[in-house]
């Protein structure tokens, strides 16, 4: 069986929840998930290619000599252009979805309205 100590656990809680608070792109998409921020979904997939030209901007410059400190910065961008871009799509289905509850239930109360 494995064991994580809890020190461990801790500190990864406390790791979790400074990204969470901190770090722009998931404030961006924690509001993007909300029911008023789903429409802006499209925008934040839009961000994420924003990223990617930077990514690969970093990778070209340690192609070409610069220093290698260089890739952590197209990690960090590609990772992000993940987060972005998943999250920029999903929010399209969600927001699909939360108008279909909401017309389905504006029909229910209309109907309940007209007995």
């Amino acid at each position: 069986m494995f064991f994580i100590p809890p020190f461990a656990l801790r500190a990864g809680g406390r790791l979790y929840r400074f990204c969470q608070r901190w770090m722009p792109t998931n404030i961006l998409i924690r509001r993007v998930r909300r029911r008023d921020g789903l429409r802006w979904g499209i925008a934040l997939a839009v961000l994420g290619l924003f990223y990617a030209a930077a990514g690969t901007i970093c990778a070209l410059l340690v192609q070409h000599g610069a220093n290698g400190w260089w890739n952590l910065g197209f990690l960090l961008c590609f990772w992000n252009v993940a987060k972005l871009v998943s999250s920029g799509l999903s929010a399209r289905f969600l927001l699909a979805a939360a108008r279909h509850r909401e017309a389905r239930a504006a029909r229910a109360s209309t109907h309940a309205m007209v007995r």
